[in-house]
């Protein structure tokens, strides 16, 4: 199932939620309805969080079933609730942006390019999945131009041939292109989905949405 829907009017969901198969943070601001929607689209708890009172979840956290990478501004009282769900680390990095600059889901992760082999070490081993460095789109920013879940993935319209093989062989899923939000080649920054559901912006087409659902296996 996919649903349109926006976060206080802005059309860009996957910059302030993330989500795994297992649970879904959103912004302490989330209001009910919207906590209620995506609870029912996702099909698993939604937990309200904040990043040292940031509400930029998706960009500042990455998650898969088992384990979390959070930017390293986070307080102790923010990595003791996400410890609730999931092992927890730091990205002890310059580009600690985690949600941005990683591409996850249960079976592997996509990184920007300069994170570094120590942080690669520790991202492997907290979220238990093989870790390659790469780029979507020619974008370092992976997790903002490409959306992945144990199903499928969707990918920045501007992928190469080669950037695609890499990423569907590290995640072990198949890929699709696609936009969201009426022409917006982050799709990563626009989407947030697990393997039963998902919502996008509201600014999504129909042509856009039939190529999402076609691509992360939402039927």
């Amino acid at each position: 199932m996919l649903q349109l829907a926006d976060f206080h009017g802005n059309h860009f969901i996957g910059v302030f939620c993330v989500c795994s198969d297992r649970v879904a943070f959103v912004p302490e601001q989330a209001d009910d309805s919207f906590i209620e929607e995506l609870g029912s689209v996702l099909e698993v708890e939604i937990e309200r969080l904040s990043i040292d009172g940031s509400p930029l979840l998706g960009s500042l956290i990455s998650m898969n079933s088992r384990g979390a990478m959070v930017a390293n501004f986070a307080l102790d009282a923010d990595i003791e609730r996400l410890a609730t769900w999931v092992r927890v680390e730091r990205m002890e990095e310059v580009l600690n942006a985690a949600g941005n600059n990683m591409l996850v889901n249960d079976k592997g992760a996509l990184v920007h390019p300069d994170i570094t082999d120590d942080c690669i070490d520790t991202i492997s081993s907290v979220m238990g999945v093989p870790v390659k460095t790469g780029t979507v789109g020619k974008m370092s920013t992976v997790g903002a131009s490409a959306v992945a879940t144990n199903k499928g993935l969707l990918c920045h319209p501007g992928i190469t041939d080669e950037e695609q093989k890499l990423v569907e062989k590290v995640l072990g899923v198949p890929s699709g292109i696609g936009t969201a939000n009426f022409g917006s080649p982050l799709v990563g920054a626009s989407i947030v989905s697990n393997t039963r559901g998902g919502l996008t912006g509201t600014r999504t087409t129909g042509v856009e949405l039939n190529r999402i659902e076609d691509a992360l296996g939402l039927y």
